[in-house]
């Protein structure tokens, strides 16, 4: 059961070059010989293991955390919400709401009261229908409608992954219409959902009024390539992620069947960026 990932030797990415901002290395997100001294060093400095691995109790100290967590839908049993909590890979949920113009998820209540109940902090998420509607209006509120925006709650998503026969430009003004419209009607700015594929084919990697928004990116490589991060093409005019959903076929004591999972990073502050206030 893959956790929180561990960076070594090797490892390239956004998060080493976070890991070398911290140590003082340049930020080249390539983890070489000279980050590996300079994490050695810092270990042996403030009492942990000099192994040169940048692990859970590393980041920690260094206070760039990795967060796990999941996002589920109908599609997804929780068994035992307990379970779930004490594998230490819920530290988030985000629960869909609604889909379309008026499809509301049916067990959205069900998620949500339990997630609370569990005291883990959770969120709603919209997945977008472009394909099926010109105009992102009525999406906007039906979303507004079945997500009301409480402090302590993660911020609302914009699931972002399918595009019709939109051109780049108005596939571009349908999402960020709809991503502008939605924060004036709630008043709090909503995360982008999306994938590689829809920015650098749907989009054609201009994402102009889009990657003004926190961006949870979806990409699944085998496990053996996460040391490897996720490239920047990839990104559009996004600088970095903040959320990594690195597989949707996770599995996890407590769930029933597979789940999909995830990595928030930049630690505590970039955690608490992410919900209500």
């Amino acid at each position: 059961m893959v956790g929180s990932p561990v960076h070594e030797k090797g490892h390239r990415g956004q998060e080493v070059a976070r890991l070398q901002r911290h140590l003082g290395v340049h930020p080249d997100g390539e983890f070489g010989a000279r980050t590996e001294l300079a994490l050695k060093n810092y270990q042996d400095t403030n009492g942990l293991v000099p192994d040169g691995r940048s692990g859970p109790k590393t980041r920690e100290v260094l206070g760039i955390q990795i967060y796990s967590g999941i996002d589920i839908s109908k599609w997804n049993k929780i068994t035992s919400w307990d379970k779930l909590v004490a594998s230490g890979m819920a530290s988030f949920c985000w629960i869909k709401a609604t889909e379309g113009n008026s499809y509301v998820c049916p067990v959205f209540p069900e998620h949500s009261k339990a997630a609370k109940a569990m005291g883990i902090p959770y969120g709603a998420y919209h997945f977008a229908r472009p394909d099926l509607h010109t105009d992102p209006h009525k999406e906007v509120t039906n979303f507004a409608s079945h997500c009301i925006p409480t402090p302590g709650n993660l911020r609302p998503v914009l699931d972002f992954e399918v595009a019709g026969d939109h051109s780049a430009d108005s596939l571009r003004s349908w999402v960020a219409t709809f991503l502008s419209e939605f924060e004036t009607q709630v008043g709090v700015e909503p995360i982008v959902y999306t994938g590689g594929n829809m920015v650098k084919y749907h989009l054609d990697s201009d994402t102009t009024g889009i990657s003004d928004y926190d961006l949870w990116h979806a990409f699944y490589p085998r496990r053996s390539k996460l040391c490897r991060g996720i490239k920047k093409d990839r990104l559009g005019g996004w600088k970095e992620w903040s959320v990594w959903q690195w597989t949707g076929s996770g599995n996890l004591p407590g769930t029933s069947g597979e789940i999909d999972r995830n990595w928030l990073v930049g630690g505590r502050p970039a955690f608490e960026r992410m919900i209500i206030e």
